[in-house]
């Protein structure tokens, strides 16, 4: 069961006993479900309401795993996305990167990926393996998408999701179509060299910089920064923003 199921029996239970609906504390606990809050808010109500906010589906509960929603979004542009596909790559990436101290120590075929501006100095971390990936936000802004993916890390062997270290990835790519000449036209970026292609024929394009064969959304996405999440981390969990 998960904790949004494990809340809405806790809140019915309450409810029966009163019998005069939810309480305002418990409105204002439902609200910054939905809306905003910090984890250390969230500890806090938990332990009052007696509920256990771990889970390895949803993580600690309450920051929303919003697969479903994003990746109806991100079929739009491209209706052979794949979330799993897509989450595996990404804890490709972080493998590599928490192991990396710059650029030049990544894999050759993931330095497309992680952008220039990238923090690796502040990015030491420990893996020994994931409890859970997920997207979480995703947002458009002008001709450009952003997308955030939580994760939780083990950092030891034989450690629970309940020890895990808290981390959102966020990407950034420029959108995956165009408009030219009053048409929409398809460009991704090349995983070998990051440079802008463009579509014209079909779902494989050659880069025209470097010659690498592209395939239309080939992961354009940059990692721009992976942030820890702490008590004080305010969690929005609309999916959109």
């Amino acid at each position: 069961m998960g904790f949004f199921d494990i809340f809405d029996d806790v809140l019915n239970t309450l409810n029966d006993i009163s019998g005069s609906g939810r309480s305002r504390e418990q409105r204002e606990y439902e609200r910054k479900l939905n809306e905003a809050g910090s984890l250390g808010n969230v500890f806090e109500n938990a332990e009052k309401y007696d509920v256990d906010i771990f889970d390895h589906k949803e993580s600690n509960g309450y920051i929303k795993n919003n697969n479903d929603f994003i990746s109806k979004q991100l079929n739009l542009v491209n209706a052979n996305f794949d979330a799993r596909v897509f989450m595996t790559w990404a804890k490709n990436l972080f493998s590599a990167v928490a192991s990396a101290h710059s650029r030049a120590e990544l894999p050759s075929d993931m330095r497309a990926f992680v952008s220039k501006d990238f923090d690796f100095e502040g990015c030491n971390i420990r893996l020994d393996g994931f409890s859970a990936c997920y997207m979480h936000l995703y947002r458009r802004e002008g001709e450009n998408e952003l997308l955030q993916v939580y994760i939780s890390v083990l950092d030891k062997p034989g450690i629970s999701d309940r020890e895990a270290k808290r981390y959102f990835m966020r990407f950034f790519r420029p959108s995956q179509f165009r408009i030219e000449d009053m048409r929409k036209v398809k460009i991704s970026a090349c995983p070998n060299c990051g440079a802008p292609v463009k579509f014209k024929r079909g779902d494989t394009e050659q880069c025209a910089y470097c010659g690498h064969y592209v395939t239309f959304e080939e992961y354009g996405w940059q990692l721009t920064e992976i942030e820890p999440i702490t008590e004080d981390t305010v969690i929005e969990n609309i999916g959109e923003i």
